[in-house]
């Protein structure tokens, strides 16, 4: 006899939900507070299974470990695989296996037995990888439907990467690096998300290539949802700080952070003397300290920036590349902030120019949006209450849920069609 999978609307899910780090809702790591928030409101209505790696951002494993228990039905920790080499040394094995480091680093037998030992004992339905790393496993699971949950797809990301390198000074091994980096992640993605189901999009972009270099793979946009503070958004805030907030050893952040500091906050100042920029985040560049005379206030890692976004007359998101949605965008207009950002940065959240939020992404206009809304805060506020409409109407969590589900029983319905049941599933 067969155990049918779980394609009536009336039986639990039962999903694994595989990771390449521990996330909380603390982590600091943008893309993992999201896949914690979604991981939550998952375990609500389905059973889920959480495999991951040891170590996740600012490595707080007790931390995550206390919050994934408490949602996930198991918690499984994988340990993380040693890195194989590192600088040039590392560049060179990507080129010679064409393998992103990043990819390699994650690689791990024992991750790859541990999954399959999950989904077999806990005759999961559905497996979901979460991030592009992962979906190095999709192949793991025979009889099984993976959705990759892509985050970040860096066939996009690295792309931009790379072009923004050949405009910024950077000398030619920095470029080369930034060619390869991006031919060597298309191709990976190519090949492990082939190898899916379905694939799980944050961004009109993202989702558009998928599609055009993946046709053969079913492709579903679900964007980024957040909790909204109407609150927040009640009043001007004239004398704010300027709030750029971020995981700096990400390389968009980084970035970011050297373009708004060389190009972008020296003309600022120049309009308004008195203007401050408050930095929150991780991983702040080494030796990177308050300096009064540009204004500057270094603050690292906050464990809640809802009191920042609170004070901030506006947020930055100078973003040159990635993909996906930026989530920071996101948090900002969730709770009121004003926000200026790149074009990049302004991606995936339907916003208007003047509408939602000010986009700029010449230095003598992204400072010029900036010195604006510095000089008519209630501009500010028109901007931020007309966002905080947006991001409730579009970026909830009930219908980021909602279309998941329909998603997977879907899929499901059309595996069990065609007689493809979950081995995992299957009982004598």
């Amino acid at each position: 006899m067969i155990a049918m999978p779980a394609t009536d609307t009336t039986d639990p899910l039962r999903l694994l939900v595989a990771a390449p780090m521990l996330y909380h809702p603390r982590c600091g790591n943008g893309g993992g507070v999201l896949c914690f928030e979604l991981l939550r409101r998952l375990a609500a209505e389905a059973e889920v299974h959480f495999v991951a790696f040891g170590g996740g951002p600012g490595e707080d494993d007790a931390e995550a470990l206390t919050a994934l228990r408490a949602v996930a039905r198991q918690v499984h920790v994988v340990p993380r695989p040693r890195p194989w080499l590192g600088g040039p040394a590392s560049m060179l094995l990507q080129l010679a296996s064409g393998t992103p480091r990043e990819v390699r680093d994650l690689r791990s037998e024992t991750m790859r037995r541990r999954l399959s030992e999950v989904a077999a004992v806990a005759e999961v339905d559905c497996v979901l990888l979460q991030f592009p790393h992962m979906a190095q496993y999709a192949d793991g699971f025979p009889g099984l439907p993976v959705v990759v949950d892509v985050q970040d797809a860096c066939i996009v990301s690295r792309y931009r990467e790379w072009r923004s390198s050949q405009t910024s000074g950077q000398s030619p091994w920095r470029r080369w690096q930034r060619l390869h980096s991006w031919w060597a992640w298309s191709r990976r993605e190519l090949r492990d998300y082939a190898r899916a189901q379905r694939l799980m999009a944050l961004s009109e972009t993202d989702l558009g290539v998928l599609r055009a270099f993946l046709p053969q793979v079913p492709a579903f946009l679900s964007p980024v949802a957040w909790d909204t503070v109407p609150a927040l958004a009640a009043a001007p805030r004239p004398g704010g700080p300027v709030l750029l907030m971020g995981n700096f050893a990400h390389a968009p952040n980084a970035d970011g952070l050297r373009w708004l500091l060389a190009e972008v906050w020296p003309r600022v100042r120049a309009q308004c003397p008195q203007a401050r920029l408050q930095l929150a985040g991780r991983h702040l560049p080494a030796g990177l300290a308050d300096d009064p005379a540009i204004g500057l206030e270094v603050l690292g890692f906050v464990d809640d920036v809802q009191p920042l976004l609170a004070r901030a007359a506006l947020s930055l998101v100078p973003y040159r590349f990635g993909g996906g949605i930026k989530i920071k965008a996101l948090e900002a207009m969730a709770q009121g902030c004003p926000v200026v950002a790149t074009r990049v940065g302004s991606e995936g959240l339907g916003g208007v120019d003047g509408v939602h939020l000010r986009v700029a992404d010449e230095p003598d206009d992204f400072a010029a949006a900036v010195v604006g809304l510095l000089q008519a805060p209630a501009l500010g506020e028109q901007l931020a209450l007309q966002a905080l409409a947006l991001v409730s109407e579009r970026f909830s969590w009930a219908r980021k849920v909602e279309q998941l589900k329909v998603e997977l029983r879907g899929l499901l319905r059309e595996r069990a069609a065609l007689g493809a049941l979950p081995r995992a599933r299957q009982a004598a």
